[in-house]
């Protein structure tokens, strides 16, 4: 007990200044991120419960093959789509499956 006392109270100012510049960069980046995540182009708009699945990623201008479910296999220019994006997508076409199912 006596040891943590002492432990913070002989802290170099340094140390401490150190600190206090490293948190505010970790502020200064999570606020970027934010900024950046609110952007309209990383926002995909949920898609009304009536729409059916398999056709809610059925969009020409952002994808351009699809699987047998709707999916989206390749982008607009033919390319994969990312582990990533592939990840995203199909979070949203989960939660959608789910609401199109309670609203039937």
């Amino acid at each position: 007990e006596m040891q943590c006392e002492v432990r913070s109270e002989e802290l170099p100012e340094w140390y401490t200044r150190r600190r206090d510049y490293f948190s505010e960069l970790d502020l200064e980046q999570k606020r970027q991120r934010q900024k950046h995540s609110k952007t309209d182009d990383n926002k995909q708009p949920f898609p009304t419960p009536d729409i059916p699945p398999q056709d809610i990623f059925r969009d020409g201008s952002k994808y351009s093959s699809w699987d047998e479910n709707g999916f989206p296999m390749k982008d607009a220019n033919g390319k994969e789509l990312s582990k990533a994006a592939t990840k995203k997508l199909k979070k949203i076409y989960d939660a959608h499956c789910k609401r199109h199912d309670t609203w039937k």
